[in-house]
């Protein structure tokens, strides 16, 4: 498992992005997919609690830093993982 904080940035609309709006980005991608990247296949869970993201692995993998920058796994804004 992995543990993240994260510093103050915005959405482009001025709106603060928060550790829930990256754990629903990825529980959509988990739901839903992504064109690049198969995060069922190392990603098991995520939890926000104690003002920190959890990932959780089903094992170690070495490439989750180079998965987290492809643009696949970008945040989401609230208008967007909310959608069906």
């Amino acid at each position: 498992s992995y543990s993240f904080e994260i510093r103050k940035s915005l959405f482009s609309d001025g709106k603060v992005i928060t550790l829930e709006d990256i754990k629903l980005s990825f529980d959509r991608i988990l739901k839903y997919g992504s064109s690049h990247v198969d995060l069922k296949q190392f990603l098991k869970s995520t939890e926000v609690k104690d003002g920190k993201l959890f990932l959780y692995l089903h094992q170690p993998t070495k490439y989750l830093f180079y998965y987290l920058s492809l643009p696949d796994l970008g945040i989401l804004h609230p208008s967007q993982y909310s959608k069906e």
